[in-house]
């Protein structure tokens, strides 16, 4: 894994158009900033209302400034989960952990392609391990824990772009698909077609 500040790199020598890739509709700019915003508002609020319902913490015990304070400290862990699903580098394939002083957010980007299937539970993963593992172990030990608590609520809330793309690749790509990132673009095309495509330079 390499780090790396910027933007996610692009590929030079991959051009996905001319090889038969179709690229991801996805909402941009600030358009995707506010659909992710209102799919962290419902993910944070269903977050707490498990933690109510499931643990032996209420309403008044949870302060939703340490949440916001929460997120730039996940953040970092959020994207490192992200990538313990990521596959073993190989050729010219490489994993980068980055940071984008623009976004002002890290991110985990894997220039090779993936199957589908695999890139929705790389999604998945921080939310998992992160948020719903920490509310498992309170809710069955009956155990108070306020690191655990703001872990998985803060995690829920900045998973708000993860829950939209996998959403928007849940309603727009088939199965049987593979999806790689050019950049912050996401190409997909049917598994069979793939061949192997030069790994670029970013």
């Amino acid at each position: 894994m390499r780090f790396r500040i910027g933007a996610p790199p692009r590929l030079d020598a991959w051009d996905p158009a001319a090889e038969g890739w179709a690229r991801l509709a996805e909402p941009s700019g600030w358009g995707f900033q506010a659909s992710a915003l209102a799919v962290g508002l419902v993910l944070a609020a269903a977050s707490v209302l498990l933690w109510v319902w499931l643990t032996p913490y209420t309403w008044r015990e949870i302060d939703f400034l340490y949440v916001i304070i929460g997120i730039p400290l996940v953040a970092p862990l959020h994207e490192l989960v992200h990538g313990l699903g990521v596959p073993r580098a190989r050729g010219g394939d490489v994993t980068y952990f980055g940071f984008s002083p623009r976004r002002v957010g890290f991110y985990v980007h894997y220039t090779g392609a993936l199957p589908r299937w695999r890139w929705l539970a790389i999604g998945a993963l921080p939310t998992l391990v992160l948020s719903v593992v920490p509310l498992a172990v309170c809710a069955v030990w009956r155990i108070r824990s306020p690191w655990l608590l703001y872990l998985s609520i803060s995690n829920a809330l900045a998973s708000c772009a993860d829950w939209l793309g996998l959403a928007l690749v849940l309603a727009r790509i088939p199965q049987g698909t593979t999806i790689r990132q050019q950049g912050a673009e996401t190409w997909w095309r049917m598994r069979g077609q793939e061949g192997r495509e030069p790994a670029g330079k970013p």
